[in-house]
């Protein structure tokens, strides 16, 4: 299993701290990985938006119940095929051959 569907496997199953701040050095040492992939990790999961940023002290899991987290989930299946398709009508058979 990828560390990324590991941390978020942990997120789900509420194994991690609701509005505490994760440290890659916490996780490194938790998952027995360097802080690399767990800065990674951590990236892909702000971006899906199971983590929200929290000052200098990183990212933290918010406090989401479960209707706003599926009202998120729908807006994204509907916004991110409508940009794609905006994006495809742009693109050029220069764009293609690069």
């Amino acid at each position: 299993m990828l560390l990324y569907q590991k941390i978020k496997d942990d997120i789900l199953n509420n194994r991690l701290p609701v509005g505490r701040p994760l440290r890659q050095v916490e996780l490194s040492d938790r998952y027995g990985v360097s802080r690399i992939p767990v800065r990674d990790a951590l990236l892909q999961l702000k971006a899906e938006g199971w983590l929200v940023p929290h000052g200098k002290a990183g990212h933290i899991i918010p406090d989401l119940n479960w209707q706003e987290a599926e009202d998120l989930y729908l807006m994204r299946a509907d916004l991110e095929p409508r940009l794609f398709s905006y994006a495809f009508e742009g693109i050029q058979a220069d764009d293609i051959g690069r």
